[in-house]
């Protein structure tokens, strides 16, 4: 357990950005890391709670909470390029996927826009219990993800890594080189990624068997299944193609890449379970239960003034300051985690009710549980009787709630 805890603790501490996404290219908030990120939390939360660590169980599940509420926020675009402009995006840098940031993406992808590339690591929500398979913005993910980086071959359906993948051979077949962008390179469909849209399929309850059969038919005579598959039909000229290419590749079949992938093999054997089961085989059930099942999560307010949010301390002791309606706030630093019982905070005035002993509350004004209303005598005002520059002290009468 104590190497799930400083994992957990770092998650927590240094998320929902990664400096390293799946891809090993770049960093920032990436769709896939994200879910891996807010899976392994409340997975964390639940053995914590298990070893009755409850304040531990508290934070990992608080914070995972937060991230799975903000996905939509900081990840999907409303004003992209591609077809209806409404898609998450392949990784922001800022948590703003509308602001128009570029980045360079590597692999000889070029500069370019974030909300113009795409990759479907959004998949992984649903896969590990993230989001429901139903879920909105999963769906309306699927055709500008499609659009951009499917390819249908004599193998299948099968999909690149992401839009302007530089990541493959040049068009004449010739290997990609490292940091060696002239002439160009151009990545190439991976076969895994038919798999994971296969358990997708399966989890929204459909037939995931096509895609097992593709993924099937890309391997070679002993059966292994490659990183990346040839995209180039025969006699193809075109700038990602140049026909007959150097090295005999055929159009659905291997690569110059590893073959096998290890990975690739790995997710045929669960797409196979998954097609079995019924399901995704590998979905967290603790993950699913929390937010892809069941009703939705009952949330407190908390607005936080002091530390600036993202901000890194430049002392030992720092001040947490803000408020909540929360019963307790639950502080982690240092590999410690505080339990901290909110200062109740009561106002005078502000109330517009009546005096109801029939009511619970004795107040048929009940928009402010922290406000203590003041009963006045005829012809009098709240702000005449707690104007402390007439008198001082004020006095005020004090009536008993119990009849």
């Amino acid at each position: 357990m104590g190497g799930v805890r400083k994992a957990a603790d770092a998650i927590a501490a240094r998320g929902p950005a990664t400096p390293q996404e799946r891809w090993e290219e770049t960093g920032g908030y990436s769709p896939s890391t994200l879910a891996s990120m807010i899976a392994g939390l409340v997975a964390a939360g639940d053995l914590a709670r298990a070893r009755g660590d409850n304040a531990r169980a508290a934070l990992y599940t608080g914070v995972a909470d937060a991230w799975q509420r903000n996905t939509e926020n900081r990840m999907f675009t409303t004003n992209g390029p591609v077809g209806d402009g409404h898609y998450y995006v392949r990784i922001d840098n800022d948590g703003d996927p509308n602001d128009g940031s570029q980045r360079d993406y590597g692999n000889c992808a070029g500069l370019h826009q974030e909300n113009s590339v795409l990759d479907a690591g959004f998949l992984d929500f649903v896969r590990l219990g993230v989001k429901a398979p139903s879920d909105p913005y999963i769906a309306d993910s699927i055709a500008e993800t499609d659009a951009s980086l499917a390819t249908d071959t004599p193998s299948g359906r099968l999909w690149r890594r992401y839009t302007f993948d530089g990541y493959g051979e040049k068009a004449d077949g010739s290997p990609w080189g490292f940091n060696s962008c002239t002439p160009k390179t151009f990545g190439r469909p991976w076969p895994i990624l038919t798999g994971e849209r296969g358990e997708y399929v399966v989890a929204r309850g459909g037939d995931g068997l096509p895609f097992l059969r593709t993924m099937a038919n890309t391997a070679n005579d002993g059966y292994m299944i490659p990183e990346q598959v040839w995209d180039c039909p025969p006699n193809a000229v075109s700038e990602r193609c140049q026909e007959p290419n150097l090295f005999g590749y055929q159009f659905g079949k291997a690569t110059g890449s590893a073959s096998p992938l290890a990975w690739a093999m790995a997710q045929y054997i669960r797409l196979a379970r998954a097609i079995d089961a019924g399901r995704p085989v590998e979905t967290p059930a603790v993950v699913a239960k929390r937010y892809a099942q069941g009703v939705q999560l009952s949330v407190p307010t908390l607005q936080l003034t002091a530390p600036a949010d993202g901000s890194v301390a430049s002392q030992r002791n720092v001040t947490v300051s803000g408020t909540t309606n929360a019963q307790n706030v639950y502080i982690g630093g240092g590999g410690q985690v505080l339990s901290v019982t909110p200062q109740k905070e009561f106002r005078f005035g502000g109330g517009a009710g009546e005096l109801d002993f029939g009511l619970a509350s004795k107040d048929t004004d009940t928009r402010d549980p922290n406000a203590l209303d003041v009963i006045v005598g005829p012809g009098q005002t709240q702000s005449s009787v707690l104007d402390w520059r007439t008198a001082s002290p004020v006095q005020l009468p004090m009536l008993p709630l119990a009849p």
